[in-house]
């Protein structure tokens, strides 16, 4: 006998969570600007942020491959010149951003099937739609990380300049303007809190037309957590929110300084080479120093965008960008210059004087010496 159950197959394909799932992205770029995305029709808050619908086209299976090697996703969707637009792609600004990704039922967002944490490695526009490309995390795996990560080792530093296993304070030769500069009175995990202030609210909010960086500084003998740097959000009359915690929570009486950088002087070939005249402090006279630094702008057509620095020449002031921006620079771009390090003990030693944290091993045989055979002595 076949026993037929009426309704109850139809409820529950109705009732299952499967036709429930929604995507909820959070896209994270290198100037720190932040976007958070759904699939959904309507916006959904998930851990405190709020996701914004946008229209996804198609959100490929994740291709994986054997052992750790890494696979990838595709991630396709129309340009809605709202949340995402044409501006931001030309300017490759999604490049290298990390999207962290969760899979929730939409009707309780607080039941979470699937999260995943990913990296932007190329996103490309056809008229109205693009398409990125997701790298996983064990695509970071197969870099060279040197010692206390795993990995293998390498004669160049793989430590990120100024970061908490670098170590150096590198604050002092930040090109960020001095707009605020202080000293706190107390600080969280990402705000700094200077009670002797009064600053107009959102003076220092960061726009679509503007952006406002800060960086803590020694204060005297007061030196925890000092060299961090920061993207702010907004303020009020006393306080400065950043839009990520601090590596280290600075010290309650840490020095600050809160600016945008200074503003480009003369452009002397359109899209790679400018001078900035009003850069000061040590540094600035030495041919060279603020190569493999880089180059953020923080207002003008190119605003968000970070470009390595590959010449610098201290009489003048002049930079020269790796890669040519998008849109052309103009005259009264503000922008923060960032000292930059090649990676090698020498600079270590000479130029930061940081060589007990270097990250690179410089004795370790090239593949050359490997294969050579022994010689007689």
């Amino acid at each position: 006998m076949t026993t037929r159950p009426g309704n109850l197959a139809m409820d529950s394909l109705r009732y299952t969570r499967g036709k429930h799932l929604c995507h909820l992205l959070l896209i994270t770029r290198a100037d720190r600007e932040t976007l958070a995305v759904t699939d959904h029709d309507r916006a959904i808050t998930f851990e405190g942020q709020t996701y914004r619908p946008i229209i996804f086209g198609e959100l490929s299976a994740d291709r994986r491959e054997g052992g750790l090697r890494s696979g990838d996703q595709d991630a396709r969707g129309v340009i809605d010149e709202i949340y995402i637009t044409t501006s931001d792609l030309d300017a490759q600004n999604y490049v290298g951003a990390e999207v962290c990704q969760a899979i929730v039922d939409w009707t309780k967002p607080y039941i979470v099937l699937a999260r995943h944490r990913r990296w932007i490695r190329q996103i490309t526009r056809t008229g109205q739609s693009f398409t990125a490309t997701l790298e996983g995390r064990a695509q970071q795996l197969q870099r060279p990380q040197a010692g206390r990560f795993g990995g293998f080792f390498t004669v160049k530093c793989q430590y990120r300049l100024g970061g908490p296993f670098c170590k150096k304070d590198v604050s002092q030769w930040l090109q960020i303007d001095s707009s605020a500069t202080s000293n706190c009175t107390s600080t969280t995990i990402d705000t700094i809190t200077d009670t002797t202030q009064t600053w107009t609210p959102n003076v220092y909010q960061s726009t679509s037309s503007q952006h406002w960086y800060m960086t803590t500084v020694p204060n005297g003998a007061v030196t925890t957590g000092s060299g961090q740097f920061r993207k702010v959000l907004s303020n009020t009359s006393n306080t400065i929110y950043l839009d990520s915690p601090f590596d280290t929570q600075p010290a309650s009486t840490i020095g600050y300084r809160v600016g945008r950088g200074w503003p480009v002087t003369t452009v002397t070939r359109s899209r790679y080479e400018i001078k900035v005249a009003g850069m000061t402090g040590t540094g600035t006279s030495t041919d060279q120093f603020y190569r493999d630094g880089a180059v953020i702008f923080t207002s003008g057509n190119n605003i968000g965008r970070v470009v390595p620095i590959t010449d610098y020449r201290a009489s003048d002031k002049r930079i020269v960008l790796l890669t040519p921006t998008p849109f052309d620079i103009q005259a009264g771009d503000f922008v923060i210059v960032q000292v930059g390090c090649d990676g090698l003990i020498g600079t270590c030693r000479d130029k930061f004087d940081n060589i007990l944290n270097f990250g690179g091993d410089p004795f370790s045989p090239s593949a050359q010496q490997l294969v050579t055979p022994p010689r007689e002595a």
